[in-house]
């Protein structure tokens, strides 16, 4: 059997090329650079086609293709899923404190995202990490902790190594009795928790600028003061 006959049988009208390995890395380190800099998926088209024309003698960026549906893949299916691992077999291994937030996104369907905040010993300085982000059916209060906890398990995550938690003020995280906080309370009692600081400050800094005003202006902005200070 002739080559011709060869590649067709195969399904191809000339032998295909196998990928090299700096051609695969280039690809890696190409969506590596676009993830790390928020570059949308768009640009992936144009960064390609320019590398071409700016290296025209390099074998490499001749044969490189790479859109932005394999740009995506590969950031969101290979890249992100490797991370993840890397962040869950830290956290089997080490303490790390736990923070969740809930929000809605572009199709209006509930997500809960959840972070967790250990001390890197590569970098030798404490790291806030995206765990995974997973869609809630039910926003209660149990119905949270039971979607952390199946999360956690599933990952072989032992909840003895979370030793911290934080997330917003709302009845569902922070509710004494029903809340996300209380039933993980009771799977780890010792646990610290600490709820957003943010909005107490927030108050504490307009009621010392309202005792400020006060003193050097009267009392002309301290009933419009007083009103946002209780917002």
């Amino acid at each position: 059997m002739s080559d011709s006959e060869e590649a067709g049988v195969s399904g191809y009208s000339t032998p295909p090329k196998k990928k090299t390995k700096c051609g695969i890395s280039s690809a890696l380190r190409k969506s590596a650079y676009m993830a790390e800099n928020s570059v949308p998926f768009s640009h992936a088209n144009h960064l390609v086609e320019m590398q071409k024309k700016m290296f025209p003698e390099c074998q490499i960026a001749q044969e490189m293709k790479m859109k932005k549906t394999k740009a995506s893949y590969v950031i969101q299916d290979r890249i992100a899923w490797e991370e993840k691992q890397e962040i869950a077999k830290i956290c089997r291994e080490n303490r790390f404190a736990l923070i969740i937030d809930e929000s809605t996104d572009i199709a209006v369907s509930q997500i809960l995202a959840i972070l967790v905040r250990f001390y890197d010993k590569k970098r030798l300085k404490v790291t806030d990490a995206l765990l995974d982000i997973v869609e809630v059916d039910d926003a209660s209060g149990e119905g949270l902790y039971r979607l952390v906890k199946e999360l956690l398990i599933s990952k072989d995550i032992p909840l003895t190594n979370v030793i911290g938690f934080a997330s917003d003020n709302c009845s569902s995280m922070m509710g004494s009795n029903t809340g996300f906080q209380a039933h993980l309370k009771k799977d780890v009692p010792s646990i610290f928790v600490i709820g957003c600081v943010f909005i107490p400050f927030l108050r504490l800094v307009l009621k010392i600028c309202l005792f400020s005003f006060t003193i050097i202006f009267g009392g002309i902005f301290e009933e419009r003061m007083l009103l946002f200070c209780t917002q």
